[in-house]
C-alpha cells in the first residue's frame, strides 16, 4: 500500500516540475537536452540480479 498526499502537479504548482526529467529518461543519451553519463552499470546489474534470486521479495 502507498500513501501520499500531493501529486506531481501539485508539486509542479509550486515549482517542483520534474515532468523535463520524466521526459529525458525516454530519450536516448544523445536526444537529451540535460547531459546524462551512466556509471556503475556493472554494480547496479548485480543487484538486479541479486534481487531476481531474493524469495521474499515483494513486486511491485
Amino acid at each position: 500500500k502507498m500513501y501520499f498526499a500531493n501529486t506531481k502537479t501539485d508539486a509542479a504548482k509550486i515549482g517542483f516540475d520534474d515532468e523535463f526529467i520524466y521526459k529525458e529518461f525516454n530519450l536516448s543519451l544523445a536526444q537529451r537536452k540535460l547531459p546524462s553519463k551512466q556509471i556503475c552499470k556493472e554494480e547496479a546489474i548485480q543487484a538486479f540480479e541479486e534481487w531476481e534470486l531474493k524469495s521474499d521479495k515483494i513486486n511491485y
